[in-house]
């Protein structure tokens, strides 16, 4: 998040937490097909709710041109036209979801996101029945957990984030815990 903050911020930040949190909000709602007249909408003014927006225009357009945001926006929309080709989508564990008048493009490609989202989580599974960790809670796209040996906590975590490498690298993902 950082790199794509000092492009579009060069040199201080007005608040650092608060732009990432925009950053952050402005992927995933590219990710999960925003369109792009609510996603200026959203950079400019924020969610209303937790998360500010940039509060300018310049740092919206800056957004929406950095590369990193334009490559992510040209392979969302080759995968809508695979999707509507083909009809649907295989999801993460080989399951077909089909696009019909009730499920439409951008809520197939989310159920894809999900389901790689979940199998990333999974591969952590073996590593929280062969130590002593107890869950507090474990969804798509995170997990909480106590470590019963404080003295175990960091060696167990290497481990979790070495399993989720792994997993990451065979899905092809560049991504870590």
């Amino acid at each position: 998040w950082r790199v794509l903050l000092e492009d579009i911020y060069p040199g201080e930040w007005r608040d650092y937490d608060s732009a990432k949190d925009m950053c952050k909000r402005g992927v995933y709602s590219i990710i999960f097909g925003m369109g792009i007249t609510n996603l200026r909408d959203l950079l400019y003014a924020g969610d209303g709710n937790k998360t500010d927006g940039f509060g300018d225009h310049r740092s919206v357009e800056a957004f929406l041109s950095h590369p990193i945001v334009e490559e992510l926006m040209a392979e969302r929309k080759q995968q809508r036209s695979i999707v509507l080709q083909a009809g649907g989508a295989h999801n993460a564990f080989g399951s077909w979801i089909s696009r019909d008048r009730n499920t439409p493009i951008r809520s197939v490609i989310a159920q894809v996101i999900q389901s790689y989202e979940v199998a990333l989580m999974m591969s952590l599974l073996p590593v929280f029945q062969a130590e002593r960790i107890r869950v507090v809670s474990f969804l798509h796209d995170g997990v909480s957990m106590w470590v019963v040996d404080k003295e175990e906590e960091q060696r167990i975590v290497r481990r979790l984030q070495a399993c989720f490498a792994q997993a990451a690298a065979d899905f092809g993902f560049y991504t870590a815990l």
